[in-house]
């Protein structure tokens, strides 16, 4: 039996997944996860042990020992003495929980903390305990997902599109397990088709998704489950999967069994024979408007159940744009700027202070803008200045701040095409019927 030391006791394997090799104790209070990936590329210790504990964790700042993680107080990172380093998670007693408590506990998380549980579809990656508490034991995809939607976001504000090989590298890190689902899979009807999870609550993991990748200034979803908003679920899952095969189409990916329709084959086809020629991407017109249909009518529901105007989008990019300053640091109000202890071990102080001062500067200007497309201008002004050139995940567990700036940017999208669908009902009023 394989065995692993750490803090003087004794794990033996009991169980693999995709991410990582899954240990416990004698007494089965503690479980020890080696993750797999050592690169870092798709899950790393540390952001699992952020995300298990915003997920599953108490709130609590200091999860320094195994008691405090066996109390569930959170998880914990450690290094072995070969200088591996695992996760430290609680040992958890449950039963498979149902798809009405996956679907509260989905809820609930997203309310909480912004995430999307892709890992509840996977058969006992969700536990009901004894006591009534569901927990989601298994955080893979969500940890990697973090990963892929921040990349989507600094892919915005630095202009790119959605790279085919991002999209690529993303589903090959699901690989090294068969039996497990990845993320391309969940959103895609091939998914469907082999892991049959529960309907209702995949339409509610693909309508979540839809709304983080759309509105990132929704931060709870509770709309969906209001009375008479039964039907809203389905529209925004809808929405999503036609947006996915908008992006698959125009960027020439296609799964064996999302191949369902002559139609799909035709547009496939037409993209194929047009990136051979290397022809620019953008000339790529191909979405069929079935897709494009369902993609707008998902964006008016958003539009309707959480109205976004300028007040709102300048609040959520101010209130975005604080979180960088306040994680990296602090500016008084003679604008001198004092680094956070992290940051003052960054690799370039001075860089680290200026684009706290430019963040600043930023948060002041949005307070005079009048559109949405102010707020892209000023944000653009800052893609070419230097300090802004930095990798992105630089900083450890803090989102880099071409994330942050391209989540803004996407709520901007998102107000302008309000902007512009209200315009067009006010110079096309809707007539009353004559009969």
């Amino acid at each position: 039996m394989e065995t692993r030391y750490a803090l003087g006791i004794e794990f033996t394997k009991f169980g693999e997944g995709a991410n990582n090799v899954a240990y416990k104790n004698a007494d089965e209070t503690l479980v020890l996860r080696i993750v797999k990936d050592s690169s870092g590329k798709f899950d790393t210790p540390e952001r699992t042990v952020q995300n298990w504990n915003d997920i599953n964790g108490t709130g609590e700042k200091a999860v320094e020992t195994a008691d405090d993680v066996i109390k569930g107080k959170g998880a914990l990172v450690l290094t072995l003495e070969d200088g591996t380093k695992a996760v430290l998670t609680p040992f958890v007693r449950g039963i498979q929980a149902t798809e009405d408590e996956m679907i509260e506990e989905s809820y609930r998380i997203f309310n909480d903390t912004g995430r999307v549980v892709l890992d509840a579809v996977i058969e006992n990656n969700f536990l009901t305990t004894e006591d009534g508490h569901t927990i989601c034991i298994d955080i893979g995809l969500a940890v990697q997902l973090q990963r892929y939607q921040e990349d989507q976001f600094a892919d915005r504000f630095n202009g790119r599109r959605n790279s085919v090989t991002s999209l690529e590298d993303f589903d090959a890190s699901r690989q090294v397990a068969s039996d497990q689902p990845s993320h391309y899979q969940l959103v895609n009807s091939r998914f469907i088709a082999e892991y049959a999870p529960p309907e209702k609550l995949s339409n509610l993991l693909r309508a979540l998704l839809f709304i983080a990748t759309e509105r990132p200034d929704i931060e709870n979803a509770d709309f969906l489950r209001a009375k008479g908003n039964e039907n809203l679920t389905k529209i925004l899952s809808e929405a999503w999967l036609a947006k996915r095969k908008m992006d698959d189409i125009s960027q020439g990916i296609t799964k064996e069994n999302d191949r369902s329709s002559i139609s799909y084959q035709a547009q496939y086809a037409q993209a194929t024979a047009i990136l051979k020629k290397r022809q620019p991407i953008a000339e790529i017109k191909i979405n069929g408007p079935a897709e494009e249909e369902k993609v707008t009518e998902g964006r008016k529901v958003l539009q309707t159940e959480v109205p976004l105007d300028m007040p709102r989008l300048k609040a959520f990019c101010k209130t975005t744009l604080q979180d960088y300053i306040d994680s990296r640091g602090s500016m008084d109000d003679e604008g001198h700027v004092k680094l956070s202890f992290r940051g003052m071990f960054t690799t370039n102080h001075d860089r680290a202070v200026n684009k706290i001062i430019a963040v600043n500067e930023l948060i002041k200007k949005i307070d005079d803008t009048e559109t949405p497309k102010d707020i892209e201008t000023l944000i653009d002004a800052l893609r070419d200045r230097p300090e802004f050139q930095d990798k992105r995940f630089s900083h450890g567990l803090k989102v880099a701040l071409d994330v942050l700036l391209g989540k803004c940017q996407v709520v901007c999208d998102a107000a302008q095409r309000a902007l512009i669908e209200e315009e067009k009902l006010e110079s096309n009023p809707p007539r009353l019927s004559s009969s």
